[in-house]
């Protein structure tokens, strides 16, 4: 739909990743609302936007005293993209009435939303068009579906081919989030080419 234009020139979104955590899942310091949570919307907002974030500004907190995390339990990042979209993200551990993945783009004719209320996809036109896609045995989105992913990796691995998703693609992400730190560190934006990750993925050879 973005490929086609379907909502005219992507503009800005809006993206929400939650879930209901409890003191003993949240211990660890990687366990954090934004690295656990928030860096597979950072990845997926990449992809559906089809460019790098060009910096990023964000304020990571704790707001459960009763989750006792040495990481945040909730983050909220603004994030500029090379492209010039412009949106807000929002990862959080104290979403306690069920896992949250609302998903908003939009554009100079109209939005997106996925997962929202009732349905996976709905597409609202400037013209007051709408149109609502279901699928078939669709859940809720407060349920976690398998996905394909981790088959495709595995078949890429044994039949040595390049998976879909990348080192390259997950290094994006990392960088993302090294930023996203250093902006809440210092309370400011922060260009992504500000961090440095000392990994060559184009020259690396294969062992």
């Amino acid at each position: 739909m973005l490929d086609r234009n379907e909502i005219g020139k992507l503009l800005t979104f809006r993206t929400f990743l939650g879930v209901g955590d409890k003191e003993e899942s949240v211990s660890e310091d990687w366990k954090s609302s934004i690295a656990e949570v928030g860096s597979h919307r950072i990845d997926l907002m990449r992809y559906l936007i089809d460019s790098d974030v060009k910096r990023v500004f964000a304020h990571l907190t704790n707001l459960n005293p009763n989750l006792k995390a040495s990481g945040d339990d909730n983050a909220m990042t603004i994030l500029e993209y090379q492209n010039g979209v412009r949106g807000v993200l929002i990862s959080s551990r104290t979403s306690y009435n069920g896992n949250d993945r609302m998903t908003q783009l939009f554009g100079t004719e109209g939005a997106i939303t996925l997962y929202g209320e009732k349905h996976s996809v709905i597409v609202e036109k400037e013209n007051g068009e709408k149109n609502v896609y279901t699928f078939a045995n669709e859940l809720p989105q407060s349920v976690m579906e398998p996905t394909t992913i981790v088959g495709e990796f595995l078949d890429a691995i044994e039949n040595d081919t390049e998976p879909i998703i990348t080192g390259k693609d997950g290094l994006a992400v990392m960088k993302t989030l090294d930023a996203i730190y250093l902006s809440n560190s210092e309370e400011r934006w922060v260009d992504l080419d500000e961090v440095e990750i000392e990994t060559d993925l184009t020259s690396r050879e294969r062992k």
